[in-house]
């Protein structure tokens, strides 16, 4: 790993890895928060998870960098949709505050991971 971020290309990586592999063995949170208009959302939780754990992996080799960046940007943009279901549903919910304030917060805190992964996967590539 020739990186001049070698601990967030690791931290990054790593990230991605285990939450791909929590869609495996803990489906259910996932498929609690699909959106009703995703079709087949066992299928999407299991390939999702998929694509964590191959842009995790890709993240950390220099030579597949920035295809596993621009993969990573991409999943976080499709998987968008689930977080704000997410918020919408604890809002309609038991409405617990804290929770709510921290899942409207997640929402723009995926785009900050998403200009963190664009700007080392760009940079290392």
């Amino acid at each position: 790993m020739d990186s001049i971020y070698p601990f967030q290309t690791v931290l990054i990586s790593a990230l991605f890895l285990v939450a791909g592999i929590a869609h495996f063995i803990f489906p259910d949170p996932y498929l609690k928060v699909m959106p009703a208009y995703i079709p087949q959302p066992k299928a999407m939780v299991f390939w999702s998870g998929v694509a964590e754990v191959a842009g995790g992996s890709g993240f950390f080799f220099q030579p597949t960098r920035t295809a596993a960046t621009l993969g990573l940007l991409l999943l976080l943009l499709a998987v968008l949709p689930a977080n704000v279901e997410m918020l919408r549903q604890e809002q309609r919910g038991k409405n617990r505050r804290f929770v709510v304030i921290l899942l409207a917060l997640r929402i723009p805190l995926q785009f900050v991971l998403m200009w963190w992964i664009w700007s080392i996967g760009w940079v290392t590539s």
